[in-house]
């Protein structure tokens, strides 16, 4: 789907992606009673504020290459058009916010004043930047999440109470686009760890957080079960 990123001057909100056109594949039986696969390019209408697709116009094969050279193109491409990442779940006119699947991350943290490095899994998280200031969230499942997805306190021990991230010496892009979104997943992993902030998991003090991280390493999986519900799901900070 193709997107048109609007000038973000008078709108604050995610609906500040405006649909432009949708490329749909339509599979069709040939009066051979072979299968094909038909490309048809829809503009959406907007109708009683929803927007909807329009009439289709039936693509050539020239016009189809054109869209699929477009679409390889499109990290390189420096225009008023864009392709959404399907991790990102909602944009601002100052940022984003997107899905980080479970991983295991390089983390640092800061022992008897000697940096010690330690691969250690993360559960599924939802980030939230707004120019240079990020937001943390824990979530339970490893897909993508839907408005009424609950969210969880970061195990990360850099966040605050209020779920903004202390980024250190981490210096995060103040106008943050989809092409710096491994470097700030960087920025928030990887930037050194001295103690946790708050208590962010359940039967475990603050004071011990950074023990039971460590305690981690090496392995693959991060059990969710000890993740600390906020009152709170994904539409709520959208």
């Amino acid at each position: 789907m193709d997107f048109q990123i609007e000038n973000f001057s008078h709108l604050q909100s995610p609906q500040s992606i405006v649909p432009v056109q949708a490329i749909v594949t339509y599979q069709n039986e040939n009066l051979h009673g072979d299968q094909e696969f038909l490309m048809a390019k829809h503009d959406f209408v907007l109708n009683d504020d929803e927007y909807i697709l329009g009439d289709a116009k039936l693509l050539s094969v020239l016009e189809q290459h054109e869209i699929a050279l477009t679409i390889l193109n499109s990290k390189e491409e420096k225009s008023s058009s864009a392709f959404i990442q399907e991790n990102i779940l909602a944009v601002y006119p100052d940022g984003f916010t997107w899905f980080i699947k479970a991983k295991v991350w390089t983390m640092r943290f800061s022992i008897s004043g000697k940096t010690r490095v330690f691969k250690i899994p993360m559960p599924p998280h939802v980030a939230k930047i707004r120019g240079n200031k990020v937001q943390l969230f824990a979530v339970k499942k490893n897909t993508r999440p839907t408005q009424n997805t609950p969210l969880f306190i970061s195990p990360v021990p850099n966040v605050y109470a209020s779920n903004n991230l202390c980024s250190g010496s981490v210096k995060f892009p103040t106008s943050p686009t989809q092409a710096h979104i491994a470097e700030i997943e960087q920025g928030i992993f990887n930037t050194i760890n001295t103690h946790s902030h708050i208590k962010s998991l359940k039967n475990v003090k603050s004071t011990d957080h950074v023990k039971l991280l460590i305690s981690l390493a090496n392995d693959k999986h991060f059990s969710i079960k000890n993740l600390l519900p906020l009152s709170k799901s994904l539409n709520d900070i959208i």
